[in-house]
């Protein structure tokens, strides 16, 4: 019973993060634009002084809620720096990309489960995202092809 409850908590600590996320190797970093009429995540290259320097950005497929206070935890970074997932709050949805350095290429592009996505986790093989308009918490398994979500 207690094991249950840390998956919907860990979630939760998302929303405690700011919406950037440093790929592995400190040499990208990804922060949300989070646009009602075409979400975007934004890339800048860092360099060794930890100066940054736009490197371009990627379209989610989905569209933003247009406010930034909301968005804490809005994109996360797997473990091994090889995917990153973006919730797009106007659209229900979560985006998947392959991260290659400051470069990312859309995957899939698949429902979060509920309504306003406004954060979301990953590690282990699994992404966990909390919708905000009913206030739940879906989980995913991560395949090669995107997400699958794990029912119940």
């Amino acid at each position: 019973m207690k094991r249950r409850w840390l998956i919907p908590l860990g979630a939760l600590a998302a929303l405690a993060f700011p919406a950037t996320a440093a790929a592995h190797g400190g040499r990208a970093v990804f922060t949300l634009a989070n646009g009602t009429s075409g979400n975007r995540v934004l890339a800048f290259a860092r360099a060794g002084d930890g100066t940054l320097s736009p490197a371009g950005s990627a379209s989610t497929g989905g569209a933003g809620t247009g406010v930034t206070a909301k968005t804490q935890g809005s994109i996360a970074l797997s473990p091994d720096g090889r995917r990153l997932y973006a919730v797009n709050g106007g659209s229900g949805t979560i985006a998947v990309f392959a991260v290659h350095g400051t470069h990312l290429r859309r995957i899939a592009v698949v429902s979060s489960g509920g309504a306003g996505p406004a954060s979301v986790t990953a590690g282990h093989g699994r992404v966990y995202v909390v919708n905000a308009g009913g206030l739940n918490v879906v989980g995913f398994r991560v395949t090669r092809h995107g997400l699958r979500r794990i029912h119940g």
